[in-house]
């Protein structure tokens, strides 16, 4: 009730005060990476793309940060300390991975919603084939000289073209989309199925944990083993 800071640990961005244990001073490195990230995101980056550049500028995690002067001792599955920090941080990731599938899925179905762009080219070329035959027919009845035939055969040959070339890489691309949004669910499912779980499991150690470092404070550094299915 007095403004004291009175957590443990401080927030990333910030360093205890070492005057004063209740007062919070910035911490000028981690706070010009906190800047970065919210300036990737007013850019529109998306939480992925904010980690890749994180992870390839070398930027290390909060909790690494904060751990990288410390020794540790390793821990294996159920040790009682680890069990529930693991977990959290564990439901943690797998809660981002959930809502970033969901809003994808969202997008898609807002696009498909408006309707498919393969059916909008197919009516083009459709309705461009319709055009050159009466061109044709016009041709045929003399209502047009030949010259003017050959003239304006060549421009619907031409659109008749590009809007076949348009209609393979649209059903690719929409073909690629369906795929990306099968993959989508199916990470979204995996998510889903794990953030229930009230307890850690060796199924789930197995699954997302290559090992976790217990610090002589109780702090717990996890590196994690996401496959290809959570990426």
């Amino acid at each position: 009730k007095n403004g004291e800071y009175i957590g443990a640990f401080a927030a990333y961005g910030y360093l205890k005060d070492p005057e004063d244990k209740n007062h919070l001073v910035v911490d000028g490195y981690a706070a010009d990476v906190v800047r970065d990230i919210f300036a990737m995101k007013l850019a529109g980056c998306s939480l992925k793309a904010i980690a890749d550049r994180l992870n390839r500028d070398g930027i290390l995690s909060p909790l690494q940060y904060m751990l990288r002067d410390c020794e540790c001792r390793q821990v294996v599955m159920k040790e009682p300390e680890a069990d529930a920090i693991v977990l959290g941080e564990l439901k943690r990731k797998l809660r981002r991975v959930l809502d970033e599938e969901e809003l994808r899925l969202e997008k898609r179905a807002d696009v498909l919603a408006a309707g498919s762009r393969v059916e909008s080219l197919r009516n083009a070329l459709e309705a461009a084939k319709k055009a050159k035959q009466k061109l044709f027919e016009k041709l045929v009845d003399r209502e047009i000289e030949r010259a003017v035939f050959l003239e304006r055969k060549k421009g619907y040959d031409a659109e008749i073209g590009r809007l076949e070339q348009e209609i393979s890489d649209a059903g690719l691309a929409e073909r690629i989309d369906r795929d990306a949004d099968g993959e989508a669910r199916e990470r979204a499912d995996v998510a889903r199925s794990f953030l229930d779980v009230g307890e850690m499991t060796e199924e789930i150690w197995e699954r997302f944990v290559k090992g976790a470092c217990v610090y002589p404070d109780g702090r717990i550094e996890v590196r994690w083993n996401f496959g290809d299915e959570m990426e």
